[in-house]
């Protein structure tokens, strides 16, 4: 098969995503759900401490439970058209549920290259421009928030040893 050939639908199960094209999704997702919040938060300013003094509200817990679940859905797809192209099955992705090893895992989904031409998931699929510039804006986002909170993080890792 040829790289030209019909590629599936970015929001399907099938295909692949190989390392930029993984991480550019990531960080759309990552934009999106940060302006989501943004626009929550500065449309309703008081609903911050509403939601503090009503934490236990059916309602209160609903508005946040329902947008992680669609968040999370999407890092599932990801992390299973990425797990695709290193020829994986996709169950492996449900180690996105536990915590701590879903970092080691995302690490493994960034680090680990694809296949090389086709393989049982598909052909590679091509990446977008727009693609890489976000794989870039995501990796320079990780390396500032490690920097600027890497003595939280140290201490935190401190307290757990």
């Amino acid at each position: 098969m040829s790289q030209n050939a019909i590629q599936p639908p970015v929001l399907s199960l099938q295909g692949r995503f190989n390392r930029l094209t993984f991480l550019g999704w990531n960080c759309l997702l990552l934009i999106t759900n940060l302006l989501m919040g943004l626009i929550f938060i500065s449309f309703m300013p008081n609903t911050i401490d509403a939601i503090f003094r009503n934490a236990n509200s059916f309602i209160v817990q609903a508005v946040f439970i329902i947008p992680n679940i669609i968040f999370f859905t999407f890092i599932l797809l990801f992390s299973i058209k990425r797990l695709h192209d290193i020829n994986l099955t996709a169950w492996l992705a449900f180690l996105e549920l536990i915590p701590f090893v879903n970092l080691l895992f995302f690490i493994f989904l960034v680090c680990m290259p694809g296949t090389e031409g086709d393989n049982k998931y598909g052909i590679p699929r091509a990446t977008q421009t727009w693609e890489s510039v976000l794989a870039v804006i995501f990796i320079l986002l990780l390396v500032i928030i490690l920097v600027l909170f890497s003595n939280a993080l140290l201490g935190i890792l401190s307290l757990s040893l």
